[in-house]
């Protein structure tokens, strides 16, 4: 596992330093045009994905440089090997999301108070998710603000996107492969 963090750590970290940058072009965005809910749509979906795009050519490049030594018999062919580093560059959201999502199913009633430990941890865990993944506060704030399993779910784009982007790339392919310039002549002599 060590060995994992050795080799692969500096894409993990670039991975997180990505959100982090895009947090908080998210989060300036979502201030900027909190009172007009259709511009705080548009303003978030074009953050996500701008953050997808981010995500997804990162890991294409990683894959492709890797294609090298997969080429050459220096490296295991690992198709998922995308997955994995997403999921080690999202695990803070996923520890969050399982945070929000156990506490909410924990608050049983509101009027007796108990129990308010519960109310406590989702409140600041949910907050602190919001604020690390401000691409998403729009849609969150917009479409569903009280469903606790949305955290878990905006993980969900991050990890096929860096999956896709890693497996396109050491396959030496595109996702959009059919849009080339297979049309165009060679101008050889």
């Amino acid at each position: 596992m060590l060995n994992y963090f050795k080799e692969n750590g500096y894409t993990i970290f670039k991975m997180m330093v990505n959100q982090i940058g895009m947090t908080m072009f998210g989060l300036m965005l979502s201030m900027a045009t909190y009172k007009n809910q259709q511009l705080l749509l548009l303003t978030s979906i074009f953050s996500i994905g701008f953050y997808m795009v981010l995500l997804y050519t990162m890991s294409w490049d990683c894959g492709l440089r890797e294609k090298i030594r997969v080429d050459g018999n220096r490296m295991k062919y690992q198709p998922l090997k995308g997955l994995g580093m997403s999921l080690c560059a999202n695990i803070v959201n996923i520890i969050l999301a399982i945070c929000v999502i156990a506490s909410y199913y924990s608050i049983t009633d509101f009027a007796t108070g108990q129990p308010q430990s519960a109310y406590t941890v989702y409140y600041i865990t949910k907050m602190i998710a919001l604020f690390i993944q401000g691409m998403y506060n729009g849609i969150i704030s917009l479409y569903s603000p009280y469903n606790p399993l949305v955290f878990l779910a905006i993980i969900v784009p991050a990890i096929v996107s860096c999956t896709l982007g890693y497996y396109f790339g050491v396959n030496d392919r595109r996702l959009l492969g059919f849009i080339s310039n297979s049309g165009k002549k060679n101008n050889k002599n």
